[in-house]
């Protein structure tokens, strides 16, 4: 795990302890901690974001099921949703303390926190959005396909990316508000990969490798087939950072 400042330079490198070599890593990052979960496993690391030093070893209790299909933290710090075979189970750190069950149905690996990190939402064939206060699920919606991937954008709008190549875009009751085609151009449409948002821009990773840059509502720019293994937005909205091979950063 690598801790990178904004101009490109690497701060600094961890190694995390090989306890499953062979997967892939996804990180959240939070002004108190970087939250490194081994994929396809039941375990995760939290990390000192200004040093890298491992901080603690989280592993889901064998109890609450033995497939663990993903693990997210809240943008705060303070708490984690782990997707475990097709429920979500709600943690709160530092001590990666079990708080709840969220009761319904998930099926997709797509899970999002709001900005503040009050409200989260958990995919099915549905989006179910909860308040982390209770935790209550206050609303669930159906899109017209069903959602890969879910973020919220900073002003508290959840945006959907699906298997057809649509793009939607709802306020946190449900209510429509946008949608638009990532792929206007074929009549065979395939699901889009990847997905991430500010309030003017949503970026997309085709299942063409393809990544496009839209401002809610219409094409903006195309970067290319790079096929990218994640994308995010720079804190300020101005540049998409692209890893593949490297990182890249583009304005947008």
């Amino acid at each position: 795990v690598c801790g990178w400042h904004a101009d490109g330079t690497r701060a600094w490198t961890t190694e995390l302890p090989a306890t499953h070599p062979e997967l892939a890593i996804d990180l959240e990052v939070a002004p108190s901690a970087v939250f490194a979960y081994v994929r396809g496993s039941r375990t995760a690391w939290t990390l000192d974001p200004q040093t890298g030093a491992i901080a603690a070893r989280h592993d889901v209790p064998s109890e609450l099921g033995v497939w663990v299909c993903n693990m997210r933290m809240a943008p705060d710090g303070t708490r984690v949703i782990a997707r475990i075979g097709t429920e979500a189970q709600l943690f709160a750190l530092p001590g990666f303390t079990q708080v709840a069950k969220l009761e319904n149905y998930c099926n997709e690996e797509s899970i999002a926190f709001s900005h503040d990190g009050t409200h989260a939402a958990v995919n099915g064939h549905e989006v179910h959005l909860y308040d982390l206060a209770g935790p209550t699920c206050i609303a669930t919606f159906e899109p017209d396909d069903t959602p890969y991937h879910t973020c919220f954008t900073p002003a508290g709008r959840l945006v959907t990316a699906d298997g057809s190549c649509g793009v939607r875009i709802f306020e946190r009751d449900g209510t429509a508000v946008a949608a638009f085609d990532a792929m206007p151009e074929r009549k065979k449409k395939q699901a889009l990969r990847q997905l991430a948002v500010t309030d003017t821009r949503i970026a997309v990773v085709r299942d063409d490798g393809e990544v496009i840059v839209f401002d809610h509502e219409r094409e903006l720019k195309r970067l290319g087939k790079l096929a990218p293994w994640a994308i995010a937005f720079s804190a300020d909205g101005t540049q998409l950072w692209v890893a593949t091979v490297g990182i890249a950063m583009y304005s947008v």
